[in-house]
């Protein structure tokens, strides 16, 4: 098992993007799931790059993240797609380039929603859940 995490963590140091989402995806051990999210690199940041990197820094478990345009009404799907995202663990979350204003909406496990209206994701490599 801790052949296996190392082995993920140098896998993800080196992987381009797409690959460190897969990691995320990796089921099992938790600290693989972590390694996952924390050895993403930094997502570039190029002229009107909308994409970011989302922490959960909470206590509360997300089952959904939704980002969408601002003033666009409709959400599409959830990010997570089936899966959940515990305290502590992370997604990098891919956006049209020249997209920069979004409106989030996150849904936790427990029901509650919290909803983040206009945020410049071109401004920010980071956004924190709490």
């Amino acid at each position: 098992m801790r052949q296996t995490a190392l082995t993920l963590a140098a896998l993800l140091l080196a992987a381009p993007a797409g690959a460190q989402e897969a990691g995320r995806r990796y089921g099992g051990d938790p600290t693989v799931q972590q390694l996952a999210s924390i050895a993403v690199p930094p997502a570039p940041r190029g002229a009107a790059d909308p994409s970011f990197r989302l922490h959960n820094t909470g206590s509360r478990t997300v089952s959904g993240v939704y980002v969408f345009a601002s003033g666009d009404r409709r959400s599409g799907e959830s990010r997570l797609g089936t899966e959940l995202m515990p305290p502590g663990f992370g997604i990098i979350v891919r956006l049209p380039a020249g997209q920069c204003v979004n409106d989030m909406l996150l849904v936790f496990a427990n029901g509650q929603t919290q909803l983040r209206r206009q945020v410049d994701t071109c401004a920010t490599a980071d956004v924190l859940v709490q």
